[in-house]
């Protein structure tokens, strides 16, 4: 899958960007990108912030975009 997004800034920071972003669209592939993101998240910094993005793409989950 092909993500662009604006290079610089920590990948916590880019990949939460996106995901928010990505819902708040209704992006078509939104759960792939969440599935990319998770696996960018695993590798950064041995996993550091992989708690912190799998509670913000289970709130996710349960905001109402229309």
């Amino acid at each position: 899958m092909k993500v662009s997004y604006v290079r610089g800034g920590p990948a916590w920071f880019r990949c939460s960007t996106g995901i928010i972003v990505a819902k708040l669209v209704e992006r078509p592939n939104y759960e792939d990108l969440v599935s990319f993101h998770t696996g960018m998240m695993t590798k950064d910094n041995k996993g550091f912030y992989m708690k912190r993005f799998e509670a913000l793409a289970n709130s996710l989950k349960t905001l109402p975009v229309t």
